[in-house]
């Protein structure tokens, strides 16, 4: 098998060699299962070791092996995601169109300027390595189209967001430490404690997911006042909620609306989420904030909100209209 390595290296304020067994342990495991995340998002097999820990401060040395399935350019790829995901505040992880793909670029042009470095002496040693170059050149083609979905897949995967959270979040816990080294035998780089906590997330809580138009058949609703959860069948899965619409709650504890079996109603549906220790997403609670139609036998019936919210969305779109038909008048 191929062998890549990255070394991990923490510096102490006190110059020792040790430090607290859980904190390393922990560290340890965070990286462990990032570089697993980066591979199956890219689909690259490999296998992890660790190398005996080594003085000067303490080094974690860390052996990437890939069988021979596996292309050059994905060791390539996995190293430098890696050290893209550690040493960039996560703030900047999400916007940062490049960062990946240079410094993938940089390791092939590495393995480029070797290559041609060792092939002064001999001609038919440099003819056979511009070949290894033109293939290498092909590899960053490769890279270059896989690096444009790497970062969406950065991006959208909170398991890497998390495990980079909880990997800081570890090594801020040992008050010993300086610093952080990432090393991957190309480039060095220095994350100083003080900016530890650019790469923690500040909450576990993400953005409430908005679904307009969600239907929601109707199994359990409230008719007591008070702040109880309704039940529901929504995308074919059972569901608890909590009814947000006043008007609409109202209607249905007095008894203006009435449930049938099969009964569904129809609006703003609020999903808030968060992120657990694994980085799994998990939702927290379910809210319908405004009904704009209960169906009962089949038939649609607007509710007073569900019209007012109807005419708000069409005066938007003839906003839209009005302005879209003046840029073309000045056009």
């Amino acid at each position: 098998m191929e062998e890549n390595n990255i070394s991990i290296c923490y510096s102490f304020v006190d110059n020792s060699h040790s430090m607290d067994a859980f904190v390393f342990t922990n560290c340890q495991w965070e990286v462990a299962k990032l570089i697993q995340e980066l591979a199956e998002s890219l689909d690259v097999k490999i296998k992890i070791e660790v190398s005996s820990i080594e003085e000067g401060s303490v080094i974690q040395k860390i052996k990437l092996l890939f069988n021979s399935e596996t292309k050059t350019v994905g060791a390539s790829i996995i190293l430098s995601a890696l050290t893209a995901c550690l040493i960039t505040p996560l703030g900047e992880l999400l916007t940062k169109d490049s960062e990946l793909e240079e410094l993938n670029k940089e390791n092939i042009e590495a393995d480029i300027n070797l290559k041609k470095a060792q092939t002064k002496k001999i001609e038919t040693e440099i003819r056979i390595l511009e070949v290894e170059e033109k293939k290498l050149n092909e590899q960053k083609d490769e890279v270059v189209k896989v690096i444009d979905s790497i970062k969406d897949k950065v991006d959208t995967n909170t398991k890497v967001i998390k495990r980079i959270s909880n990997f800081y979040e570890s090594a801020s816990k040992e008050p010993k430490i300086t610093s952080i080294t990432i090393n991957n035998n190309i480039n060095q780089h220095i994350i100083k404690r003080d900016d530890f906590e650019k790469h923690i997330l500040i909450s576990d809580n993400l953005e409430p997911k908005i679904i307009e138009d969600a239907v929601i058949e109707i199994v359990s609703p409230v008719l007591k006042k008070g702040s109880y959860k309704w039940r529901g069948i929504y995308n074919g899965e059972q569901i608890s909620f909590y009814m947000k619409s006043n008007e609409f709650k109202t209607k249905v504890q007095v008894g203006d609306i009435v449930f049938k079996n099969g009964d569904c109603i129809k609006g703003e549906l609020e999903i808030e989420r968060k992120i657990d220790n694994s980085g799994e997403i998990k939702i927290i609670s379910y809210s319908i904030n405004q009904v704009d139609e209960y169906i009962t036998n089949g038939s649609a019936i607007a509710t007073d909100e569900g019209l007012k919210n109807r005419r708000k969305k069409q005066a938007n779109m003839a906003q839209l209209d009005l302005f879209s038909n003046i840029e073309d008048d000045t056009e």
